[in-house]
């Protein structure tokens, strides 16, 4: 118990007023009696009477005359009154709008003999509880069918397949979809055949074409051949090409050969230069071999340098061989350094060993 004290004391302020709430409420279930406690009351207000004007009695009229109509039963008997004489006039029933008249003949004389009073019953007590109008029942009116724009949502799975489906997605449902649905799935097929024919993509189909979209993927699959012949592309097909446009294709060919010798890429066609290109071809091949021999690069041929120019290769050898032994790189050959270079790349291995 006093541990059960110790850990409620080290709480804090709010949670000690949580258990001690807790704690009041069970002790008022299991001792308070029941009918002190408080009972939940209806707070629902009661429903409002709808408060109709209450159409008069009809007029009695004898019995067998034309036209008559029972009289309601009314919750109070009444006692009879003389009949008066009254001017037709029509009366309309709340459930049938058609007007009628009653009877045109004239109403009892007051020398008719009255209902015996011994065939009266007597009057009941009345209640003391106020009586609610007797109202005239209203029919009911189902309520519209709910058109398609106030149905429920649509859940999110049937809203994905619709945006796979007009994607060309493979996980698409097409019997998920409505048909308005399906009209818009079948026209985004239609434009994305279209285009895949337009680009030259593959999953064209163009038996999907009309007539006028077959002119324009024509001419569209034309202006793609002209520009791979143009560009020496793969898959130039040089049978639809006019002579116009071979005459161009073919001065594309000799301008990229020319840079292809130029710059020494594998394709250079020397036949087709003219002497004064295979001069500059020439030129430009001493001066790629002076570079590589320069840099130690593979491909360097010596038998195309000159005296000056072998003596500058030599010399570029000598310092690279320099840098790769005082660094200790593959390649060193120490035989070509001098017994000064030699004594320094010794000192620098010794201080790498360190």
């Amino acid at each position: 118990m006093n541990d059960l004290l110790s850990k409620i004391g080290r709480l804090s302020l709010q949670a000690r007023l949580v258990i001690l709430v807790g704690v009041l409420g069970l002790w008022w279930a299991l001792f308070v009696p029941t009918e002190h406690q408080p009972s939940k009351v209806n707070t629902v207000p009661p429903a409002p009477i709808r408060q109709t004007e209450r159409s008069s009695p009809p007029t009695p009229v004898e019995s067998g005359t034309a036209g008559s109509r029972p009289a309601s039963p009314q919750p109070v008997p009444i006692a009879p009154k003389r009949p008066t004489p009254t001017t037709p006039k029509k009366v309309v029933h709340s459930e049938d709008t058609t007007p009628r008249t009653l009877s045109s003949e004239p109403p009892a004389t007051p020398t008719q003999p009255l209902a015996s009073s011994s065939t009266l019953a007597p009057p009941e007590p009345v209640s003391q509880q106020p009586t609610v109008p007797t109202t005239t029942p209203v029919p009911i009116i189902p309520p519209p069918p709910a058109s398609p724009t106030n149905s429920a949502p649509r859940p999110a799975s049937d809203r994905r397949n619709l945006s796979a489906c007009l994607s060309g997605y493979g996980s698409c449902n097409p019997n998920l979809l409505t048909e308005a649905e399906k009209q818009q799935v079948y026209t985004s097929l239609l434009r994305r055949n279209l285009n895949s024919c337009l680009s030259g993509y593959y999953g064209c189909n163009r038996n999907l074409l009309t007539d006028q979209e077959k002119q324009q993927v024509q001419a569209s699959d034309l202006r793609r051949n002209l520009n791979s012949c143009l560009n020496g592309y793969y898959g130039c097909n040089r049978n639809l090409l006019t002579e116009q446009e071979k005459q161009q294709v073919y001065v594309n060919e000799i301008r990229r050969n020319l840079v292809a010798c130029l710059n020494g890429y594998f394709g250079c066609n020397k036949n087709l230069l003219t002497e004064q290109e295979k001069e500059q071809v020439h030129a430009s091949d001493l001066r790629r071999n002076l570079s590589a021999c320069m840099n130690g690069y593979f491909g360097c041929n010596k038998n195309l340098l000159t005296e000056q120019q072998r003596q500058e290769v030599y010399a570029s050898d000598l310092r690279r061989n320099l840098n790769a032994c005082m660094n200790g790189y593959f390649g060193c050959n120490k035989s070509l350094l001098t017994p000064e270079q030699l004594v320094e790349v010794q000192a620098r291995e010794a201080r790498r060993r360190r």
